[in-house]
Parts: structure tokens; C-alpha cells; sequence
């Protein structure tokens, strides 16, 4: 296991992080959901110069986001450590790649969830106009391409054209949901996450900060989604039953066994998990549930984070799960 790609990975979800977070608060706020005063005193915050919370935003994310990853790399991921480029062919989702596609699963998901972070926070500064996108895209594009560039002058690593066709993908879908309210309402991409058995096994005395960051690298506990959601016929005019809104059909991507901690675990061998299956909407539920008149920064939050993350109760308590592993 590299450490080099644990800390690639804990970067870009901390930059989603920070971003959801940001992203949540300014969401509320056009939404209504902080009083009027707040919101007048936020976006007419001017300073001496004329300059607003707005461009101080806008310009710290275009022109920091670059320098701060360059800088980043250089100290943490020993960027510079070697004078020519070279290249890692690390296939796909192929039964003898490192992960079994779960790495690249993870790249798609993580770029398309900073995108869509990233697209509220300039959808807020740019007040709606059409350079949020330039800015949006483009500032999520030159961060997948920095860390590869970056990367090809590493004696650990090396450019991988994999990574960044997975990193582009995620950002195009991402854009395309932004962009179309009515796809959204069908479409999501999530993460499920429960820590495995290896993992939970793995902590050594002392070593709870390096355990903790480590949690990034526990395929065996992620599962990586697209739902299809029925709750967006609704967005069309259909009267669809409360106890459809609240489902949604999963199409997923699991692995198990390519990990370290899953060393002696599983004797029959590795899997590549190809599933589909019916779940609870828990993002919608919430909505159904929450009073509009009531919500919220709070609500924006969670219901932000339950678009992202697919919670284990989700699964119906019955059968509902299709799985057919690849490498039987």
C-alpha cells in the first residue's frame, strides 16, 4: 500500500470537505434559510477599496488553489524528487490491478463531489452568471491535472492517464447535474462506507492519528454508487407515491481483498462486486420530513451530506441487492 496515494486521496477530501462546508453555508443563505439581515450584511460587506466577500472568495479559490496544491506537493508528496517525467500504467478496473478499479471508482467520485462543491460557492459569487462555470470546471480540471503533473516528477509515483480520465469524468458529470436541475433530480452519485473487519483490526497502539488518516485506503469498507431516483418524476409533473420518492435504485462498484488489511481474509480469493439493487433515499427523506418553513444551515448540511454519503441503514431489510463478483 503507498503512502503517497493515502495522502493524495486525505488531500482531495479534505479540499471536498472544506468546500461542502462553504459550499452549505452559501446554499442556505440563497435559499433563504438565514435571516435577511445576515444575508444583506454578507453580500454588501464592502471594504475600503469597493471589494465585497465575493471577490475576496472568488480570487482566494482562483488564484490560491494552484500555488496552495504546488506547494503542498513539493513539501508532502516530494514533488521535484525526480528531473524527468515519467508515466504508471495502472490499468483500469481489471482483476490484477493494485485496487480493482476501486481506486479509480474513488477518483471519479471524489472529483465529482468537489465539483459540484465547488460550482455552489462560485454559483454564489458570480451571482448565477456564466463564468461560474469557466471558474468551477476549470479550477477542479487543473487540480486533477496538477497532482499527475506533479506526480510524474516523483520517484514514487508517475503520471497516470487513468487517474486523470476518471478525475475529468466525475468533473463533466458533476457539471452536467449542476447544469440540468432536472437530471439531478434523477441522478446521484454516493459513497457507502462501513469500516471492514481488516481495518477495524488494524489499529496499533499509539498510532491512532496514522490509523485514522488511513481510513481512505479501506476499500474493502467503501462502496461507490449511482442512483437513479424515482422522486424525480415529480420535477415532471408526475404524482409519484411517497413510498417511491423516498427509493432509489443502485447500480455499485465494491472490492474486496486488495488491501493490506485484508491479508488472510478472504481465502477464496479477491472480488470485483458488481451490484444493483433498491435503497431509502435518505436525502429525500429528509426533505419529505423537514418543513420547508424550518429549514435551515443545519438542514442544508445534512441533506448535502446524505446526496454524498449512502448510510448503512439504507438498505431495506430484505433481499434487495443483485451482486455478481467478477472475478468468479
Amino acid at each position: 500500500m503507498n503512502a503517497f496515494f493515502k495522502f493524495k486521496s486525505l488531500f482531495i477530501a479534505i479540499i471536498f470537505f472544506i468546500s461542502l462546508f462553504v459550499s452549505s453555508v452559501l446554499t442556505a443563505q440563497e435559499a433563504g434559510t438565514v435571516n435577511e439581515n445576515q444575508a444583506v450584511s454578507i453580500d454588501d460587506d464592502l471594504s475600503d477599496d469597493g471589494i465585497t466577500s465575493k471577490d475576496i472568495t472568488r480570487w482566494s479559490i482562483l488564484g490560491g488553489t494552484v500555488p496552495v496544491v504546488f506547494l503542498f506537493g513539493l513539501k508532502t508528496w516530494d514533488w521535484g524528487n525526480r528531473h524527468s517525467p515519467k508515466s504508471e500504467r495502472e490499468g483500469w478496473f481489471g482483476e490484477d490491478t493494485s485496487f480493482g478499479g476501486s481506486d479509480k471508482a474513488g477518483h471519479l467520485h471524489a472529483h465529482y463531489m468537489v465539483q459540484r462543491a465547488v460550482y455552489n460557492i462560485f454559483d454564489w459569487t458570480e451571482n448565477g452568471q456564466s463564468q461560474k462555470w469557466a471558474y468551477s470546471i476549470g479550477t477542479t480540471m487543473a487540480v486533477g491535472l496538477l497532482i499527475e503533473v506533479g506526480d510524474a516528477y516523483t520517484s514514487a509515483y508517475g503520471f497516470s492517464y487513468e487517474d486523470l480520465v476518471v478525475d475529468y469524468a466525475g468533473i463533466l458529470i458533476g457539471a452536467a447535474l449542476d447544469y440540468s436541475p432536472m437530471l439531478d433530480g434523477f441522478i446521484g452519485l454516493s459513497i457507502g462506507y462501513v469500516p471492514s473487519a481488516g481495518y477495524r483490526s488494524g489499529y496499533e497502539s499509539g498510532e491512532l492519528l496514522k490509523y485514522s488518516l488511513d481510513v481512505v485506503n479501506d476499500y474493502s469498507g467503501m462502496q461507490y454508487l449511482v442512483n437513479f431516483k424515482p422522486a424525480g418524476f415529480k420535477n415532471l409533473g408526475f404524482d409519484v407515491p411517497f413510498a417511491l420518492r423516498i427509493l432509489s435504485i443502485d447500480v455499485g462498484w465494491y472490492t474486496k481483498g486488495y488491501t493490506k488489511y485484508d491479508e488472510g481474509r478472504f481465502p477464496d480469493g479477491k472480488e470485483r462486486n458488481l451490484f444493483i439493487g433498491v435503497s431509502i433515499n435518505s436525502a429525500q427523506l429528509l426533505s419529505e420530513i423537514w418543513s420547508e418553513k424550518y429549514r435551515n444551515t443545519a438542514y442544508t448540511m445534512a441533506h448535502t451530506t446524505l446526496e454524498y454519503y449512502h448510510l448503512p441503514y439504507e438498505r431495506l431489510p430484505f433481499p434487495t441487492r443483485y451482486v455478481n463478483d467478477l472475478n468468479k
